[in-house]
């Protein structure tokens, strides 16, 4: 299967960027390995990726460009192990950060611009311009991090009835309907603990269940999916590092297997992934200890579709690890590290 990496191109203020474009690697979970394919160098800072449902679409966000522009969000056909570009589209605010796609639209989030936005996407998989962009407004206690709003995450829940926007900078999750023009209705928020600076959201396989990820705080909150109801019911929060750990860290991704029994986040500053156990039924989280990641500063990491590895992205080391995953009890051994310039974000080909 093909494994695609986004990375940083050009230094901004938070990563040296050194790498050159979308990198595109082939897996082989027979022979454990994981092989360079190819690379599509015509886009400046490709940081965050996602596919299309069919998997023949690859989009990207891209946080800045190098002629100083604000950032955009890309397409791309998948052809083989090469990527072919489409458009792009200028982002609506400033450093895009994550995208997601329900297949009409690909949604965007600005952290810079503290705003959300939605594109149509064409039969073809182009990207036409933005339908809808919502600004975000307010801050939070942290005055370094949180002086304006730095929306971080955008994406649609299982069942197709909100679209649930993360904000870091005033710890709030927004949600909203979508329209079949491609417009956001405000529905609810859901506020995080102060501070806390709520980075990333995923949901359980049986979709009763949500999972968010803070990166201001080490801590990680478990919530009950109630689309008729709060949307988001808080159950549980749990660390996301050892309790004797004193050092800098931040929360950057969190992933589940795909049976849903076992959850992982990556810890950038204590350079490991965390795991925990899965209650399907309840949706509560059993710490099962931390793993090195085996280099610096690990920020995303992917699952193979088949749950048998796990591969962490090491930005600040220029590697990418490779781990089997025992899915009986949740552990990770390491395997092999491949080379890889300022690696950020890892994405299968479904």
């Amino acid at each position: 299967m093909y494994l695609f990496v986004g990375t940083y191109t050009m230094t901004v203020p938070h990563v040296t960027g050194k790498s050159d474009g979308v990198q595109v690697y082939w897996f082989d979970g027979d022979s454990r390995k994981l092989r360079f394919a190819s690379k599509f160098m015509g886009v400046d800072n490709p940081s965050y990726l996602t596919l299309h449902p069919n998997g023949r679409f690859l989009f990207t966000a891209n946080e800045a460009t190098s002629d100083g522009g604000a950032g955009l969000v890309s397409a791309f056909v998948v052809d083989g192990d090469q990527l072919i570009w489409l458009n792009s589209q200028p982002a609506t605010g400033a450093a895009p950060c994550y995208v997601s796609t329900n297949g009409r639209f690909l949604f965007a989030a600005n952290y810079g611009g503290g705003s959300v936005a939605v594109y149509p996407i064409d039969k073809n998989g182009r990207l036409q311009p933005a339908s809808h962009h919502i600004q975000h407004h307010g801050h939070g206690p942290n005055p370094d991090r949180q002086e304006a709003p730095h929306a971080h995450c955008i994406l649609p829940t299982p069942d197709g009835r909100f679209i649930l926007a993360v904000d870091l900078g005033i710890d709030q999750v927004a949600a909203y309907r979508l329209t079949n023009d491609g417009q956001l209705e405000p529905a609810a928020t859901i506020a995080t603990s102060p501070g806390s600076g709520p980075r990333h959201l995923i949901f359980h396989p049986n979709g009763r269940f949500a999972y968010l990820l803070h990166e201001l705080t080490p801590t990680l909150t478990a919530y009950a999916y109630e689309p008729d109801g709060l949307i988001l019911r808080p159950l549980q929060t749990v660390t996301t590092v050892p309790a004797d750990y004193r050092g800098e860290n931040y929360g950057a991704d969190l992933h589940l297997e795909p049976n849903g029994h076992f959850l992982y986040t990556s810890n950038r500053g204590h350079d490991s992934l965390a795991r925990f156990a899965c209650d399907p039924a309840s949706g509560l989280l059993t710490p099962l200890g931390h793993t090195p990641t085996g280099g610096k500063f690990p920020r995303g990491f992917a699952i193979a579709p088949n749950g048998r590895f796990l591969l962490a992205a090491n930005q600040n080391s220029d590697n990418i690890t490779l781990f089997q995953l025992d899915s009986t009890n949740g552990q990770l051994t390491p395997i092999s590290q491949t080379a890889c310039a300022t690696p950020v974000c890892l994405k299968f080909q479904p």
